[in-house]
């Protein structure tokens, strides 16, 4: 997991609680740990990928590129100081992050 999101020992966390769940629902090791991966791949796709292109992105070194970033971020900048985040109407970037409920899967461990 790429580092540029900070979401690595949280991803961590998510996949050791699904690990226990699948094993413990699952009838053998290897339809739990199938259960796993079909319930990981998803989501940790996702964020790997997000993240390496973030890193891709914020460590560029090319000059155009790093002159296109540096703008854009400069732009959104201004217009969040003068219009406000809520007035702007950007959807949340990071929704598929922080709306997430681990707990909220259904088969929970009784």
């Amino acid at each position: 997991m790429p580092p540029n999101l900070g979401q690595g020992g949280g991803m961590a966390l998510e996949s050791a609680s699904i690990l226990s769940q699948c094993l413990l629902i699952g009838e053998t090791l290897s339809k739990g740990l199938e259960k796993y991966e079909t319930r990981r791949i998803g989501r940790t796709s996702v964020i790997a990928n997000e993240s390496k292109t973030d890193g891709d992105l914020f460590q560029a070194s090319n000059a155009f590129t790093v002159l296109l970033r540096d703008s854009l971020f400069s732009y959104l900048g201004k217009q969040t100081y003068k219009e406000g985040v809520d007035e702007l109407e950007i959807p949340d970037p990071f929704a598929y992050l922080f709306s997430y409920r681990l707990l909220s899967w259904p088969h929970p461990v009784k």
